[in-house]
C-alpha cells in the first residue's frame, strides 16, 4: 500500500425474497411485528411471543402452498386448507395489529388447531391412510374420489367443505381448546377470560369467505358455478347465525367440560395431534428473514493510523462504526435480527483465484457475539480491493442460495483506490450501461446458471469529490444499481450505515375505506414496488396516489417513506409530518418522529455535500478544459461523455433534491444541465473536434457553476 490507505468496510445485505406463497402485501405486514413484540411486558414474554408469532406465520406459508396448488390444479382435497389460508391470514393480521389482549392463548389454539388438520393431511398424503381420523378419512376419501379436479366435478364443492368443516369445527377444535387451555402460560387465566376472543373470530367470515369465492371462481370452467356454489356453502355457513357460529359455540362449550371429546364413531378421539414445531418457526423466519450482514474490514496497515481530525485510529473509528449499526439493526422496525458476518483482508495482490479475505463470515444473530468477533481484528499489510469484493460477494452468492433468496447489497466502505486489479474499465468516468458486477451461483459454488444479483452502495470516507477512489466507488454503485455516499468523519459514517441500513417497509393498506378499486390498484402498485426495491418507479406510484387522496395518511407515508429513498429530505419530512397530522397516534409515531430529526440532520449534511460536488465539477472541468487544448480531445472524449451524462441529470434534479423553488436558483441549475448537454451533442456529432466546437459551451457552463456556487 505504501502511503496510499483504503479502507474497506463491507457490508452485504440480502433482500427478503424468499419465494413464497403469501402475496408480497400480506407479507409486509405480517413482518412487520416490532410493536407487537412491544406489548410484552418482560424479555422472557417477548421471545414467546416472537417464537410463537412466526410459527403461525409459517402456518399461513404451508396453508398458502395447498392454496397455490389449488390454483393451478383444481383438486378438492386442497379446497378447504385454501379456505382455512384466509382464515388464518385474517386472524393473524389482528394479532400483528394488537387487537387481541391475550395473543398468546389465541395462537396458542390456532396452533393446535392447524396440527390436527396438519397431521391427518400429512398421514394421507404419505400413503399411511390407517393413522388417519376417521372425521378426516371420510372428507379426504370425498375429496379425492371420482372427479376431483374442480374443472370437471365444480358441482361437488359444497359437500366437500361442508365434510371439512364439519371435520375441524366438530372434532378439532374442541381439543385443540381444551389442550391450549390445559398448557395456558398464565394459569390466571379463566375460560371466560378468553371467550370474547374466541367469539370475535367470526366477524372474519363473511370478508374471507368472499376470498375463498373468488379462489373458486377462479378455476377454469367453474366461473359459471361458483355464484350458486359460493351461496349454497357459505350461505349455509358463514352467515353471523349460521351453523358453522353453532358448531363453534358448541365445540367451545364442550372443550371446557369434563366430558370425553369422541369422534365420528363416537369413541374418545386420540390425544392433540402435533406437527414438527421446528419445521414451522424456520419457514416463519424465512419469510421474515432480515437481511444476513457481512462486515469484511480492511485490515492493512495503515488502518492503525488515526483517521483526519480524530484522535482515533481509522480501525478503531470503524469498529464504533459498527457497534452503532449493530444497535440499529437490534431495534430494527420488523421484529426479527438480522444474521451478522464478519471477515477481514489484508496482504499483497493475490495471484489468480486467491481469496484475500481471512475467516469464514460464521454467520449469527447474537450481536454481542458478532461484537467481540470484530473487536477481535487487528490492522496490517496491503490492500486487494478488487479481489476482496469479489471474493466477499461470492460468500455472500453462497449465502444467498443457501438462503433461497436470489438478490442481496453489498455496502463498500473505501477512502482508496484499488492498488491491484482496477475497478473501471479503461475510459470510464464513473458509470457504465454495459458493464455489470455480476455473480453467477450454482450450489455453493460461484460460477453457474442462477443468476444472483447484488447491488453495491458505496461509501467514500475521508475521499476527495471527484477524485480517482470516489469515482471508483461511483461506478461500483451505479454499474450495480446501487448508491454511492461520501463521508468525512466518524459520525457522519454512522449516519451513512444508518441510511443503508435502512428497511423501507410500506403501509400495506390504504387508510381510508371504500376506495375506488383504480386507488386500491395505484396504492398496491406503490407498495409491491417498494418491496421489490424499485424506489424511482415507487415514488412515481407514491406520489400519484397521495395526489389523489390528501386526506389519506397511509398514502402520505408511503410517498414520505420513496421521498426519503430517492433523497428528497425536505419533502420526506414535510410528508411524515403529514402523516402525523392525518393520524395523530399511530403505533409507529415515536419511530417517525425520530426519523425526522435524522433527516434534518441529514438535510443539512446534504447542503454541505452538494457544494463540495459543484467544486470538485469546477475543478474536474478545468482540469480537462486544459488538457484538450494540449491536444488530447478524443483520448478524453469517451471519459468525459461518462461525466457530461452523469452531471447533466444531476443538475436537472439538483433544485428539487436541495428543496430550493427560487427561480435564480432553478435558472441556474438548467443553464448548467444544458451547457453540458450541448457538449454531449457535440461529442457525439464529431469527437476529433469537439474541444474547439465545444469550447463556448465549456466557458459558458464554467461561469454557470461559479454562479451556482455563489447562490449556496
Amino acid at each position: 500500500m505504501n502511503k496510499v490507505f483504503s479502507i474497506l468496510f463491507i457490508f452485504l445485505f440480502v433482500s427478503t425474497n424468499y419465494a413464497s406463497n403469501i402475496p408480497s402485501k400480506d407479507r409486509t405486514a405480517l413482518c412487520n411485528y416490532e410493536s407487537f413484540l412491544n406489548k410484552a411486558t418482560t424479555n422472557e414474554e417477548r421471545v414467546v411471543r416472537e417464537d410463537l408469532y412466526l410459527k403461525l406465520i409459517g402456518i399461513i406459508e404451508s396453508l398458502g402452498g395447498y392454496r397455490q396448488k389449488f390454483l393451478r390444479q383444481g383438486n378438492l382435497i386442497d379446497l378447504f386448507p385454501t379456505a382455512y389460508y384466509h382464515t388464518t391470514l385474517s386472524e393473524t393480521l389482528k394479532i400483528v395489529d394488537n387487537k387481541y389482549h391475550l395473543p398468546i392463548e389465541k395462537i396458542n389454539q390456532l396452533i393446535a388447531f392447524y396440527d390436527a388438520y396438519q397431521r391427518n393431511r400429512l398421514y394421507w398424503d404419505s400413503g399411511k391412510k390407517q393413522l388417519v381420523e376417521l372425521h378426516w378419512e371420510k372428507h379426504f376419501y370425498e375429496a379425492s374420489s371420482g372427479l376431483s379436479d374442480v374443472n370437471f366435478a365444480c358441482s361437488g364443492i359444497a359437500s366437500v367443505l361442508e365434510s371439512a368443516i364439519e371435520a375441524h369445527v366438530i372434532y378439532d377444535l374442541p381439543r385443540a381448546l381444551r389442550y391450549a387451555f390445559d398448557n395456558r402460560r398464565n394459569k390466571g387465566i379463566r375460560p371466560k377470560d378468553l371467550l370474547p376472543e374466541f367469539e370475535a373470530t367470526n366477524k372474519i367470515f363473511s370478508s374471507t369467505n368472499q376470498k375463498t369465492k373468488s379462489d373458486i371462481a377462479s378455476i377454469l370452467n367453474c366461473a359459471v358455478w361458483w355464484q350458486d356454489v359460493g351461496e349454497a356453502i357459505f350461505g349455509r355457513f358463514y352467515k353471523t347465525d349460521g351453523d358453522v357460529i353453532k358448531l363453534r359455540k358448541d365445540a367451545w362449550n364442550l372443550a371446557f367440560t369434563p366430558l370425553p371429546i369422541n369422534g365420528l364413531d363416537n369413541s374418545e378421539l386420540l390425544s392433540q395431534p402435533f406437527t414438527n414445531h421446528l419445521e414451522l418457526l424456520n419457514k416463519g423466519k424465512s419469510i421474515c428473514r432480515t437481511s444476513p450482514t457481512l462486515f469484511l474490514f480492511d485490515l492493512s496497515g495503515s488502518m492503525s493510523q488515526n483517521g483526519a481530525g480524530s484522535s482515533k485510529s481509522k480501525i478503531q473509528q470503524a469498529k464504533e462504526a459498527s457497534k452503532t449499526t449493530l444497535a440499529s439493526l437490534n431495534t430494527n422496525q420488523s421484529g426479527s435480527k438480522p444474521e451478522i458476518g464478519i471477515l477481514g483482508f489484508s496482504g499483497g495482490c493475490p495471484g489468480p483465484n486467491m481469496d484475500p479475505t481471512t475467516g469464514n463470515p460464521n454467520w449469527d444473530t447474537d450481536f454481542t457475539i458478532v461484537q467481540n468477533r470484530i473487536d477481535g481484528l487487528s490492522a496490517g499489510g496491503g490492500t486487494p480491493l478488487y479481489e476482496a469484493i469479489e471474493a466477499a460477494q461470492c460468500k455472500l452468492a453462497n449465502r444467498l442460495v443457501d438462503n433461497n433468496q436470489n438478490s442481496g447489497k453489498l455496502i463498500v466502505l473505501s477512502d482508496g483506490a484499488a492498488t491491484c486489479k482496477k475497478i473501471r474499465p479503461q475510459g470510464v468516468y464513473n458509470s457504465s450501461t454495459v458493464y455489470q458486477w455480476k455473480i453467477d451461483v450454482s450450489g455453493n459454488n460461484c460460477g453457474g446458471n442462477t443468476s444472483i444479483q447484488i447491488k453495491y452502495y458505496t461509501i467514500g470516507f475521508n475521499v476527495n469529490p471527484g477524485s480517482p477512489a470516489e469515482r471508483d466507488l461511483q461506478f461500483l454503485a451505479q454499474s450495480t444499481g446501487g448508491k454511492y455516499l461520501n463521508v468525512q468523519s466518524q459520525t457522519q459514517l454512522e449516519r451513512a450505515f444508518r441510511k443503508f441500513n435502512r428497511t423501507y417497509i410500506p403501509k400495506p393498506n390504504p387508510a381510508l375505506n371504500n376506495l375506488s378499486t383504480s386507488s386500491n390498484s395505484q396504492f398496491d402498485k406503490g407498495v409491491s414496488q417498494i418491496n421489490s426495491e424499485s424506489f424511482v418507479s415507487a415514488l412515481e406510484s407514491c406520489k400519484a396516489f397521495s395526489n389523489l387522496h390528501t386526506d389519506d395518511c397511509h398514502g402520505a407515508y408511503n410517498f414520505a417513506l420513496m421521498l426519503e429513498a430517492n433523497d428528497f429530505y425536505k419533502k420526506a419530512i414535510t410528508n411524515y409530518q403529514k402523516y402525523l397530522s392525518l393520524c395523530p397516534n399511530p403505533v409507529d409515531k415515536e419511530f417517525v418522529e425520530k426519523q425526522i430529526l435524522f433527516l434534518e440532520e441529514e438535510y443539512k449534511q446534504f447542503l454541505i455535500f452538494q457544494k463540495k460536488v459543484i467544486l470538485s465539477d469546477l475543478e474536474y472541468l478545468k482540469l480537462h478544459f486544459e488538457k484538450i487544448q494540449n491536444g488530447e480531445s478524443v483520448a478524453l472524449a469517451e471519459e468525459f461523455k461518462g461525466f457530461l451524462k452523469e452531471k447533466g441529470e444531476y443538475y436537472i434534479n439538483l433544485a428539487e433534491l436541495m428543496g430550493r423553488s427560487d427561480r435564480l436558483f432553478k435558472k441556474n441549475t438548467k443553464e448548467v444541465a444544458n451547457g453540458l448537454d450541448t457538449c454531449a451533442k457535440t461529442i457525439n456529432r464529431n469527437p476529433e473536434t469537439w474541444d474547439r466546437d465545444a469550447t463556448p459551451a465549456l466557458s459558458m457552463t464554467y461561469l454557470n457553476l461559479e454562479r451556482l456556487l455563489e447562490s449556496l
